[in-house]
């Protein structure tokens, strides 16, 4: 667990999910898919139960290349990072994030807080390269993996569908034996 203090005088506390953090992650997200069109799900579309998210959870807490962390302040999740590798000794050394901050907290360097610990978490484990998808118009987004550190490798065209139309995204990539 660490702790942040915000420049809106508010404490940041980023922790391993719990199981017991199931239910209230679903809502964020939920809500989150209301809130930015960059997500790949809309409000109320997130699709795993509360048990499946438990499990997954579980599943995450026994892997060493698997992380799922939450942000919370005033003790209510506000933001989720997840990790994701898988168990093959060819590509363990690598994984995707995931990341999602609820709009009222935006503009407060959550998202830097939760990478920031994504990287430390990352090389104690192994991991020597982090790779993410970014919607191609979410010039925030862009903007703050690329302060991280991450650069452009390539485009996945027509990866998303929204209000009618097709955008692409930007594949992004840090190797954390150059940071």
């Amino acid at each position: 667990m660490d702790k942040y203090n915000l420049k809106n005088g508010s404490e940041l506390i980023i922790r391993n999910a719990t199981l017991e953090d199931a239910k209230e992650l679903i809502e964020l997200l939920n809500k989150g898919g209301g809130q930015t069109d960059f997500l790949p799900f809309g409000k109320d579309e997130y699709s795993l139960s509360v048990k499946e998210l438990q499990n997954m959870l579980e599943r995450f807490s026994k892997r060493d290349n698997l992380l799922y962390i939450v942000a919370e302040i005033n003790s209510k999740i506000i933001g989720m990072l997840n990790f994701r590798s898988n168990n093959s000794k060819k590509t363990k050394h690598v994984g995707e994030l995931g990341i999602m901050i609820d709009k009222e907290s935006w503009g407060l360097s959550i998202g830097t807080h939760l990478i920031n610990y994504l990287i430390v978490w990352a090389k104690a484990n192994g991991i020597t390269k982090i790779n993410l998808r970014v919607r191609e118009d979410n010039a925030r987004g862009i903007r703050l993996y690329k302060k991280m550190g991450f650069v452009e490798e390539g485009i996945l065209t027509k990866e998303n569908f929204s209000n009618g139309k097709y955008y692409s995204c930007v594949f992004m990539g840090l190797d954390l034996e150059k940071k």
